[in-house]
């Protein structure tokens, strides 16, 4: 469970209090199995990159096992992912980034379910597990396949990446952007080296 908002601190005070009444109920520390995510950390653009970063965090020192997941994909799309398939079968263009863009370190579901299985299965130690590849795709690969998949006429279209970055955080950051637009695109599209 995730509870979402505008306001960043009232999401941490959220889902710490969620997290706070769990911790109540659990006998073992690693019994508590939090999914966190490669957009969490300290410095993301994304109010929900930081918050997942802040609570993992204080769950690791409780003991907790904290998850780290990349992009769950599947036929089926859900989430974020939903979200960029969705531009992309809509979308005229093919975009594509300039230098230095962003990295997409998908899983598929059933690959993410069998590693909460098998954590649940084993007495793992407290601790934070990545549950996603190690070879991550350029998000201009990713992007292609996904057009492969979704054929239409498109134009190609190549964007800085930083000029992008920065023309979405100005977006997000007066409310051009329905919020939770302008959350997903960010954690999509940002992530730091952390």
């Amino acid at each position: 469970a995730w509870i979402r908002g505008k306001d960043e601190g009232e999401v941490i005070e959220s889902n710490l209090a969620m997290l706070t009444n769990l911790q109540q109920h659990i006998s073992r520390p690693r019994s508590l199995v939090f999914i966190s995510s490669v957009a969490a950390s300290p410095d993301t653009l994304s109010r929900y990159g930081r918050t997942k970063f802040k609570i993992a965090n204080q769950l690791l020192e409780y003991g907790a096992v904290v998850l780290v997941t990349g992009l769950i994909v599947d036929k089926e799309p859900k989430g974020p992912y939903k979200l960029l398939v969705d531009v992309v079968k809509g979308f005229p263009l093919s975009v594509r980034f300039t230098q230095n863009s962003v990295k997409v370190y998908p899983i598929r579901t059933d690959d993410f379910l069998s590693a909460v299985v098998t954590v649940l299965k084993v007495d793992l130690p407290g601790g934070s597990y990545r549950v996603y590849p190690s070879n991550a795709a350029d998000i201009n690969e990713f992007l292609e396949q996904l057009e492969k998949k979704h054929r239409r006429g498109r134009v190609k279209f190549p964007v800085s990446y930083k000029l992008s970055i920065s023309s979405l955080r100005g977006m997000h950051g007066v409310g051009l952007l329905p919020s939770t637009l302008g959350e997903k695109l960010l954690t999509f599209l940002y992530k730091d080296e952390e």
